[in-house]
């Protein structure tokens, strides 16, 4: 049977996009029908006649209609519609193209399948020369999608629109193809609705509105958008933007016959309004536009605050018929927050809410602020202690003094935003095992967050624009969560009877954590409420007294510890993001800062330690089992003086000292010895110097470890660089925290030695020191290849460093294989190591070279789904440092560009990159790689070749730099697709 497929394509006054356009319709693998072009330009004897009236010779298919007036786009989409003789219509603008394959790929669906009412693949955005466009934002809103997208089968036709609509993305970017006979309303309009910007999605909403639409979705790519360097300036964007809001409206849903929840509806028109905010920032509108994008983003706010001040009229209805509260306020210290927290709780509560307010001794006036709030409410109960009880103990003390069964137990330096936060408490209270409900805020842990539910904070600080967004959007969502913390919550009072008071030897602080386990262990649920906005200013009372609060503080946290090692058993612990959060989350370790005989209560192994096992652990570690420290120099004789002299000093008397000289050079090895052999001529402790071709530091390491396991048999391997100083200590606290914790490798706080402050935490390194903030032993985010105490078990289970990065990221990929195997890296914050900070990254311009290489290699490999994404974060810090170079050191941004020439090369190891300096492409066809063959890559690379000439010249061309980066882009975009140029595609044998 003949597939009959008409391409209609509407052209005005473009003769050489519609040429290309034409000749993609001409050119299919199944022969249109029909092609139809329609010609929006009067004019007689226009090129476009010439081009259509030639090509029509050889193709006799091609049909011209020439409009006496120009009808404007639409009109003329409709009148080659009306036009079309064929079954099927594919609409091809005169810029865009077709794949040679697209008419018999998209057609066959629609032939042999009644309830499919679109066929569509995937599109490529190119430019005007019709080269692959690298844009993030298309990535982001098509390309990411594609694989879940476009599996070479049906998807079903609402849940295709509702997808879209939530995610403010067509998804299917340019027309698909469908059957004339299905469409059952005008053209582009439905109803009162009429669509002028997104016609082409708004076509394949219209054809699945229907029940059991079906669309099928090509693997393959069919489609060719061009984008024009002015349409970034043009109103489209914001017709577009107004058109889809009206496609959230609820008439057009309901027309549609999809339904959208106010969560996804909160979703869709947060991208919106970040969009415009995107747009505005990029100055690219006129005046009126600027104010109609404004407008728009304005009425999205207003009509948030209009629905959701009808909610709360609705639900204050409420507010006479419940039972009241006893409101819980704990002060000290807080006559900064306490009137505007009252002031927030009294105009949004009752008279029979009680409000009782325990004042712990403060210092400041708040007792006569209270005391004279009494006296004019009623409803104010206010009780003065003479000493400081604690958190724990006042709330205990005001429970008992409450009257209501209803209680919420409120921070001083908070204020309530959501004026019907009571009735909303109230209604989820009276639910089956509902023990404590929350609402969301701003400066609290992570889990109560309000950013996790909407990012609107980030544009609108205005607390009232976000409490109404959260309260319309969010209205009656819930969350169960693992955890409570104190600074607002609402229980009941059966719930303290059931289970007993707050732990009052948790002073302050550890309570909310010890109640939220109770709870648990009691099967009640923690409800988290997104749609009750309740402000936080952060540790107001905490720092009015702050070495007392403390003290305190940890008081509350060595006596949670105590209880949790009863429970539990000292070193079976559950650690704080499990026993707490119920998930991995170093964070959470924050709250704990563990000293002493605490320090090793947390069970980090997953294995239960028997009562003698730290016992036998404290055998063997005081036994003094042998320690082979490695280190790689590079002429670094002198920085190994000093770390020689420091392990030389060390407590620790069992170290092996190997040395992996690196240098090549005969005078340095020399050198090195002779340092060693005076260094450690009066100790019991051995040095080891092997001479090695320089294999970088992780060949160097790798050198090192076999050595010290074959040769010196040793189990315990800690890895350090040349310029560091150990103190006294840390090899006996490495190696206590290796031991107690059952881990395969630990490693320690990184200290600059000249000004003593912190470079590296165990969830931060910086080459700038900063102010250290211990939270415990805890697992590290990452590893510094500085400093790692390992089992030789460690290198059986996950191998030796990787040698083709040669310096830089082989520490970062030897954690990714520990996290693969689920081997955590433990951080100790109770020892340390000295780091020399010298001149940096940026000054060194071997360094510099390695690093720019092997940043996009780790990246790649470990992203590898994400690595354009990735590029983002790569590019901007490549431009970071070359803002830096360019005044300082601008001849150090070359090894950077050699670095970027070397990864697109696929150069890996130990390169002499010096000798490409001067090197611009000669016999490029020899040294290209496979993936960038397959892509044109001779062309990128003269472009490439050109640039690097020019930075060469003068490193301060910025325009140049900015090229190569926006190259690596296209490369990257080229690769996703298999093809830089749609010709390249075109005449490609193995089409995508």
């Amino acid at each position: 049977m003949q597939r009959k497929v008409s391409v209609l394509i509407p052209t005005y006054k473009r003769p050489y996009f519609l040429k290309q356009a034409l000749e993609s319709a001409i050119n299919q693998s199944l022969k249109p029908y029909e092609i139809v072009v329609c010609d929006n330009d009067p004019t007689p004897n226009t090129e476009t006649e010439k081009i259509v009236l030639e090509l029509s010779k050889e193709f006799r298919e091609i049909k011209y209609f020439k409009n006496p007036e120009n009808i404007g786009a639409l009109e003329n989409y409709k009148k080659l519609f009306h036009l079309a003789e064929g079954e099927l219509i594919q609409f091809l603008p005169d810029d865009d193209l077709l794949a040679p394959h697209t008419l018999d790929e998209l057609s066959k669906p629609l032939y042999e399948n009644e309830d499919i009412k679109i066929s569509a693949g995937k599109c490529v955005f190119l430019d005007e020369s019709l080269n692959v466009l690298p844009s993030i934002p298309h990535y982001n809103l098509f390309y990411s999608k594609y694989k879940d997208l476009f599996k070479n089968k049906t998807a079903e036709g609402k849940e295709l629109i509702k997808e879209s609509l939530v995610l403010f993305s067509t998804l299917i970017v340019g027309f698909p193809m469908f059957r004339k006979k299905d469409v059952d309303f005008e053209l582009f309009k439905l109803d009162n609705f009429e669509i002028k910007t997104n016609i082409d999605w708004v076509i394949y909403m219209f054809l699945l509105r229907k029940p059991n639409s079906k669309a099928f979705l090509s693997n393959k790519i069919t489609y060719f958008l061009r984008e024009h360097g002015n349409q970034a300036h043009s109103k489209y964007p914001i017709h577009g933007i107004k058109e889809y809001l009206i496609f959230l409206s609820d008439e057009f849903l309901k027309l549609v016959d999809i339904s959208i929840n106010k969560k996804e509806l909160s979703e869709a028109k947060e991208r919106l309004i970040f969009l415009i905010t995107e747009i505005l920032s990029l100055s690219l509108l006129d005046t009126n536009q600027r104010k109609e994008a404004e407008k728009i983003v304005q009425d999205i706010i207003d009509e948030a605050k209009k629905n959701s001040k009808n909610l709360i009229i609705q639900n204050l209805y409420e507010r006479e018929k419940r039972e009241p509260f006893s409101i819980i306020i704990v002060t000290y210290n807080s006559q900064r927050t306490i009137l505007n927290c009252l002031t927030t709780i009294l105009q949004n509560s009752k008279d029979e809410d009680e409000i009782i307010i325990i004042d712990n001794n403060s210092k400041d006036n708040t007792p006569q602020i209270i005391l004279d709030l009494q006296k004019k409410f009623k409803n104010i109960k206010v009780i003065l202690n003479q000493k400081n009880l604690g958190f724990a103990k006042a709330v205990n003390q005001a429970i008992n003094q409450s009257k209501n069964q209803f209680l919420v137990i409120i921070n001083p330096a908070t204020f309530v935003l959501t004026p019907d936060w009571l009735e909303i408490f109230y209604k989820e209270l009276n639910k089956n095992n509902v023990g404590i409900v929350v609402p969301t805020s701003d400066a609290v842990s992570y889990r109560l967050d309000l950013t996790r539910f909407t990012k609107i904070p980030y544009i609108f600080q205005d607390p009232d624009v976000v409490s109404s967004w959260l309260r319309y959007f969010f209205d009656n969502e819930r969350e169960e969560i693992p955890f409570f913390t104190g600074f607002c919550f609402a229980t009941r009072k059966k719930i303290f009877q059931e289970l007993g008071s707050l732990d009052e030897n948790l002073i302050l602080g550890m309570e909310d954590f010890d109640f939220s386990i109770r709870l648990r262990e009691h099967g009640y649920k923690i409800l988290l409420l997104p749609y009750v906005l309740v402000g936080h200013i952060s540790h107001v009372s905490f720092k009015s007294d702050k070495d007392n609060a403390e003290k305190l503080n940890k008081i509350s946290i060595w006596n949670f510890a105590k209880k949790l090692i009863k429970k539990y058993g000292y070193g079976n612990v559950p650690t704080p993001d499990k026993l707490i959060a119920e998930e991995e989350n170093p964070l959470v370790f924050l709250s704990f800062n563990l000293h002493g005989k605490y320090k090793f209560m947390f069970d980090f192994s997953g294995t239960k330690k028997e009562k003698d096992f730290f016992r036998k652990k404290a055998v063997e570690l005081h036994s003094k089992p042998y320690i082979s420290i490695i280190t790689v120099s590079y002429f670094s004789s002198d920085d190994i003086a000093e770390l020689s002299k420091s392990i030389a000093e060390s407590n620790y008397p069992n170290l092996h000292f190997v040395v992996v000289d690196n240098s090549e050079d005969e005078a340095e090895f020399k050198k090195l010895s002779e340092i060693l052999k005076e260094t450690f001529k009066k100790t019991q402790k051995k040095f080891f110097i092997i001479k090695n071709e320089n294999t970088g530091f992780a060949g160097g390491t790798n050198k090192g470890i076999k050595f010290s396991i074959e040769n010196l048999k040793s189990n315990y391997i800690w890895i350090l660089n040349p310029d560091t100083i150990v103190d006294i200590n840390t090899p006996f606290e490495l190696l206590k925290t290796l031991l107690y914790t059952e881990s395969l490798a630990v490693t320690c706080k990184i200290k600059d030695l000249k000004t003593k402050k912190c470079l590296y935490d165990g969830l931060k390194s910086s080459e700038t020191p900063f102010d250290e903030q211990d939270m415990g032993i805890i697992p590290a985010t990452f590893l510094s290849g500085a400093n790692i105490l390992i089992k030789k078990e460690l290198i059986e289970k996950i191998g030796y460093f990787r040698e083709d990065f040669f310096l830089y990221f082989e520490d970062n990929d030897f954690m990714m294989r520990m996290k693969e195997k689920e081997i955590k890296l433990l951080y100790t914050p109770y020892t340390f190591i000295y780091h020399k900070v010298k001149g940096g990254l940026l000054s060194n311009p071997t360094k510099l070279y390695y690093f720019t290489r092997n940043f996009f290699y780790f990246f790649e490999e470990t992203q590898k789904e994400n690595f354009i994404p990735a590029l983002q974060y790569i590019t901007s810090t490549l431009l970071r440092y070359y803002e830096e170079l360019q005044n300082k050191i601008p001849e150090n941004i070359i090894p950077i560009v050699i670095g970027i020439e070397h990864y697109l090369l696929g150069k890996k190891g130990k390169q002499n990159w010096q000798l490409d300096i001067f090197y611009y492409g000669e016999r490029m066809a020899e040294k290209l790689p496979e993936n960038l063959k397959r892509i044109n890559g001779i062309k990128i690379m003269e472009n490439f070749y050109q640039l690097k000439k020019i930075l060469t010249d003068n490193p301060k061309e910025k325009n140049a730099f900015s090229e190569i980066i926006r190259l690596i882009y296209f490369v990257k975009f080229s690769e996703l697709f298999g093809f830089s140029n749609y010709y390249d595609f075109k005449n490609s044998s193995s089409i995508n």
